[in-house]
């Protein structure tokens, strides 16, 4: 028999990785905020996990489309979400101050270039319908990571006993 291997439209294979790579880190975020403290510190390692997953996830693509067809900005707007999320993990469960008072700077900055990198992406011209509404929708997604991350990280920092620098 044969099975119908037609292309998904420009947009639907990415709108399906975002909501899964969302879905994943999200379970992955639930299991490692077991180990946290107080509600600001799981809400800072649910966002650190999440927004990890996902960016690697896109990370990598975005590397794949460096290699294929050239230069993706996604490449590096990624790359420093990724290691904002690790900041944001690292300040969430060992919460010295230093390392806090980088996250909260960090990940909503990182957060905010991958969503301005969207935005990017939302305005360019003659693309497909789906792959416009997957921009918007990484638009969305990163700007409340962004907001959401800024809260979680500020959260941690004004609930936690910090310990002193060494």
């Amino acid at each position: 028999p044969s099975v119908n291997t037609a292309p998904m439209l420009p947009g639907v294979p990415a709108l399906l990785l975002l909501a899964g790579s969302v879905a994943v880190g999200l379970l992955g975020g639930l299991a490692a905020r077991s180990s946290a403290a107080d509600t600001a510190q799981q809400h800072a390692v649910m966002h650190a996990c999440t927004t990890f997953c996902v960016a690697v996830v896109f990370w990598v693509w975005a590397i794949k489309n460096c290699v294929k067809n050239g230069f993706d900005l996604g490449a590096v707007t990624f790359l420093l979400a990724i290691g904002g999320a690790v900041v944001e993990y690292m300040a969430s469960s060992g919460a010295r101050k230093a390392l806090v008072d980088r996250a909260v700077w960090m990940v909503p900055t990182f957060c905010g270039l991958v969503s301005a990198n969207y935005l990017i992406g939302v305005f360019l011209p003659k693309q497909p319908l789906l792959l416009v509404v997957y921009f918007a929708c990484g638009v969305v997604f990163w700007a409340a990571a962004a907001v959401l991350g800024f809260c979680a990280c500020r959260g941690v920092r004004s609930k936690q006993q910090l310990l002193p620098e060494e």
